[in-house]
């Protein structure tokens, strides 16, 4: 298993585990992992500042599901 798919499995044994919420839609939350780090890649390669990616990611950070007793 390899990528997106390796990803989303990821994400189904933690919603199995309770480390995520019930309702949440692994397969777009995956493609959603593998899509933010394209997304800084190409910026980066663009010629984007520093700041963008690593500014990106702090958002990514903030905003990624955190339900259940695990956290990280």
């Amino acid at each position: 298993m390899a990528g997106i798919e390796a990803v989303e499995s990821r994400i189904r044994a933690d919603v199995a585990a309770g480390a995520l919420s019930a309702d949440t839609g692994a397969a777009l939350l995956a493609r959603h992992a593998g899509a933010i780090p394209q997304g800084m890649s190409r910026q980066a390669r663009d010629g984007a500042a520093r700041e963008v990616p690593d500014g990106l990611a702090h958002i990514v950070m903030a905003v990624r599901p955190r339900t259940g007793t695990r956290r990280g």
